[in-house]
């Protein structure tokens, strides 16, 4: 195929036409998909449950229902946070509450730093 820059206006309208009929099958086939890096599906974790039977078979479930086998809550387990809250006297919706991940913290800190500046200099 042509680089889209190559291709005629005629081209093009037939090129989208067909690109939205992709997506729009794509689309019907409802799926939800998680693309968190190197997140384990359900039936990966399953392979530790003997491990885990310490805690019992539902005690790896946050109240929301999250699976804390796995991670990719952005922001922090809802209980830890409740619990960090009180601690720091601050709402669960303030606070957030980090893993280990270093690339996790520097991101976070650049971000805000982008978006609302440091000490007092505008983002």
């Amino acid at each position: 195929m042509k680089a889209y820059q190559e291709l005629s206006r005629e081209e093009l309208i037939s090129v989208h036409e067909e690109l939205l009929k992709e997506y729009d099958a794509w689309k019907e086939k409802d799926l939800s998909l998680n693309m968190a890096r190197g997140k384990p599906s359900s039936a990966q974790l399953d392979l530790t449950n003997d491990i885990m039977t310490v805690l019992g078979h539902d005690d790896y479930y946050s109240e929301d229902g999250t699976d804390l086998r796995n991670y990719g809550i952005l922001d922090g387990i809802c209980e830890a946070k409740k619990l960090m809250g009180d601690v720091m006297d601050a709402k669960p919706s303030q606070t957030i509450v980090f893993g280990n991940s270093s690339l996790k913290i520097m991101f976070d800190t650049v971000s805000r730093a982008y978006t609302f500046g440091i000490l007092g200099s505008t983002p």
